[in-house]
């Protein structure tokens, strides 16, 4: 009994351990991915007003563009609300409420101690009913008005033998074996329906953590997501700034007709169309999937925007 309660208690603590464990991590590593969708949101509005309006500006008045992805399309600046969108997606974790284990030892005892009493008062009542007794039932009885009662079950138990004493001893031991064998009973089977309880409740809560662990790698995955996505976004604005500065200089300098630049203006022209295309598409595709998934086409932009960044403009400066 005291073991299937130890086990049941290390079960429920090991249960809670778990859960708040897994509670923790999630908690944690969501607040760093709010703090990095935050910050990556920011950067990516300030691209918009910024960066990319300024490239509009002076690129939508050269005329004659006639290279390869001259033409820009006017997207919508309505952008994905990622915190939002990526909460909607995420599976609900219904709460696994872990209780405290109760041994009913207290209960138990009080049970067993009531029964007891009981049938000795019974006992005593049946002793003074065969006795033709009366006494007065707003005083205790005294040891003198209690002896012949004795006697009675005394002589009950070993009849023209028996004494005061073994009828002491039957009057007070038969309801405490029985009272004590009803609260060990009680106490027994309590214990056996916790340790099947804890046991249920470790299983349901190992499950539950499976799920919480999948949970919280969706969120970390995006968490460190959104940091890259930061980093490259961060190294385009640099390129595209710089680069709507060159174009500003070049139609100052060589007019607004495509067809009278120098063919490294042209290069430049191009290289500015293609880092524009590249930050516009980076921004305006969906992160997550409706199934709360990183979106495949979001990743393939990042690596194209690596991959440009790392060749074709690095190449550019040099």
């Amino acid at each position: 009994m005291i073991k299937n309660n130890k086990e049941a208690k290390s079960l429920v603590d090991a249960s809670q351990k778990m859960l708040d464990e897994a509670n923790s991590d999630i908690a944690q590593n969501d607040n760093r991915v709010c703090e990095n969708i935050s910050k990556y949101a920011n950067l990516r509005d300030d691209v918009l007003e910024k960066s990319l309006k300024r490239f509009d500006t002076t690129y939508l008045n050269i005329q004659n563009c006639t290279f390869k992805g001259a033409d820009i399309t006017q997207l919508d600046d309505e952008m994905e609300d990622i915190k939002v969108h990526f909460e909607e997606k995420l599976p609900e974790i219904s709460s696994l409420e872990i209780s405290k284990i109760n041994t009913a030892l207290a209960s138990s005892i009080f049970i067993g101690v009531f029964t007891a009493l009981a049938i000795i008062a019974i006992l005593l009542f049946l002793g003074m009913q065969a006795m033709n007794l009366t006494m007065n039932p707003n005083q205790l009885p005294t040891c003198e008005q209690l002896e012949p009662i004795f006697q009675f079950y005394g002589d009950l138990i070993l009849p023209n033998r028996g004494d005061m004493l073994e009828g002491l001893v039957f009057i007070t031991l038969i309801p405490t074996l029985i009272g004590l064998f009803i609260a060990l009973t009680r106490y027994h089977r309590r214990s056996a329906v916790n340790l099947n309880t804890a046991q249920s409740l470790f299983e349901a809560a190992k499950i539950q953590h499976v799920e919480k662990m999948a949970q919280n790698q969706k969120i970390m995955t995006l968490c460190q997501y959104t940091q890259k996505l930061d980093e490259v976004l961060r190294t385009l604005q640099v390129y595209l700034d710089e680069y709507n500065a060159i174009m500003r200089r070049i139609v100052h300098i060589e007019g607004e007709d495509f067809g009278n630049y120098s063919i490294p203006s042209r290069q430049k022209i191009e290289t500015a169309a293609l880092l524009y295309k590249t930050t516009r598409s980076l921004m305006n595709t969906d992160i997550i999937t409706d199934e709360g998934d990183l979106n495949a086409q979001s990743r393939m932009n990042l690596e194209t925007a690596i991959t440009r960044l790392d060749e074709r403009f690095n190449d550019d400066q040099r």
